[in-house]
Order: C-alpha cells, then structure tokens, then sequence
C-alpha cells in the first residue's frame, strides 16, 4: 500500500521542528505470469513459439530461457518470444521482475517427438506368390514406444502386431 511519513520532535524549551511529508509504496506482490505456449504435453513437431501473460503495475524487466535458465535472454515485457525445441524432453521458462524487487518465474516442460520411425518391410515383397500364408517380416526402430501394425485390406481392417513382432497371416 501507499504510505505518508513526517516526523516531528520537540525539546523541553518548546522547540519545535518536523520534516517535509514523504510518500511511498510497500510493494510485496510478486508480478502475475502464466505460459501460454506451449503446453505441457508431447508435440510431434518442433516447437518455436513461448507464449505468455505477465501483469504488474511495476513491471521492470522480463527475460526467457529455452533450456531452462542455462542461458536468460532479455526480452520486452509482454513481448511473445520464439525459440527452437529440441527432441526429447524441454523446459521453458520466463522470468519477470518489478521495480520493488519482486520476482516471478514459470516454467513449462513438454516433450517432442518429431521424427518418424523407421520402418523397413523385408517380407512380403511386392511380387505375386502361390500361397496364402505369407510371413509378414520387417524391421523398425524409433528412440520412443512402438506400436505396430498391417493390414492386408488397404486399411479397412488394422491387425495388431504385439511388441511390433513379425507375424504369419
């Protein structure tokens, strides 16, 4: 809040005296933020936007880091900014502070994936065959979780391939 200050004193003669009336303003809210952008969830492109909100009556200063306070960079209050994610696991963050010295942080951690894994059809080879159970052979690899799966029918009906194994059909 807004306070008013004047001292007065006076000595046993009935002296008087006081000082010139000073203002000021105790301040102890820290400034609102929020991340926008982007979220906490896994995205399979990478992300470039850090979207936020940041309120204050005071506001001094603003900056963003896109590896987790590692490296801070300036940046004008209220001013989106934008970054290049990683793959894998990344942690945002953007600072604000206000002219008493309060201070707030945010921090938004989401994960990307955009990269297809890779996927290698060994068997059946596209040629004509004299039988009807054929192997269905192949090999995939991705840095995350798998799951597989074929179909025989251009996709009207998908057949679940468990631990994305090879399979007769």
């Amino acid at each position: 809040g807004t306070y008013t200050f004047r001292a007065y004193a006076n000595d046993t003669n009935g002296n008087n005296n006081f000082t010139t009336t000073s203002s000021f303003t105790v301040d102890t809210t820290r400034p609102s933020l929020t991340i926008t952008a982007p979220q906490n969830t896994s995205y399979n492109s990478v992300q470039t936007n850090l979207n936020y909100t940041v309120s204050d009556t005071n506001i001094q200063a603003c900056w963003y880091s896109t590896n987790n306070g590692v490296l801070n960079q300036t940046i004008t209050c209220g001013n989106n900014a934008t970054g290049t994610s990683s793959q894998g696991s990344n942690t945002w963050l953007v600072g604000v502070n206000d002219t008493a010295g309060n201070t707030n942080t945010s921090r938004i951690t989401f994960f990307v994936d955009s990269i297809n894994p890779s996927l290698i059809l060994v068997h059946p080879q596209n040629t004509t065959y004299s039988t009807t159970a054929l192997q269905i052979n192949f090999t995939v690899s991705d840095t995350n979780s798998l799951f597989c799966w074929y179909t025989n029918n251009s996709g009207t009906t998908n057949n679940s391939l468990p631990n994305c194994g090879n399979v007769s059909y």
